[in-house]
């Protein structure tokens, strides 16, 4: 690839909505990085200096991964759209057991399967240190994690911050 067709590349790559991911420093400064871009980071004394850098560092290894034939992301807000519908594969008696426990939870199969997956999903993101532990407290019960996820869910997940000084009992209320 010439320089004129790679400077063109980069530029496109430039112009694309990804998504900056900024950090505090205990110093003062902030850490910034592309979130689709895994390596492409910088820094900056203020918020605006570190987007300025982070332009830089961006052209500098777009100019990397093209010159060495590497796949360039593009931003989530471009990847693929889902449809929210998959095929799994699962043994007969699984398949049976949820039927049932569906059946007892009145719901639909299709919505047993959804909350199941979004409770693994949940305790992962939000309580990572009970995949360690096992659960004791009744907060952190998978029926209260349930409810934080329809919370969610009903509120488009853009109402709620949750952090590590967040108590449980906020995010379960």
């Amino acid at each position: 690839m010439n320089e004129k067709e790679l400077n063109k590349k980069i530029d496109y790559y430039l112009s694309l909505p990804y998504t900056y991911e900024i950090e505090p420093q205990s110093d003062g400064t902030y850490f910034i990085t592309i979130k689709e871009l895994k390596g492409c980071m910088s820094e900056g004394n203020t918020i605006s200096e570190a987007e300025i850098m982070i332009k830089d560092a961006m052209e500098s290894w777009l100019e990397s991964m093209l010159e060495c034939g590497n796949e360039i992301p593009l931003p989530e807000s471009m990847q693929k759209e889902f449809s929210g519908k998959i095929l799994i594969r699962i043994s007969k008696e699984l398949h049976k057991n949820i039927v049932q426990d569906s059946l007892k939870e009145g719901i639909s199969l299709n919505s047993y399967i959804g909350n199941s997956i979004l409770e693994k999903q949940l305790k992962n993101k939000f309580f990572p240190e009970i995949q360690s532990k096992k659960e004791s407290s009744k907060e952190l019960s998978s029926e209260n994690i349930l409810k934080f996820g329809k919370k969610l869910k009903k509120n488009n997940f853009k109402k709620f911050e949750v952090n590590d000084t967040t108590p449980v009992s906020e995010i379960t209320a």
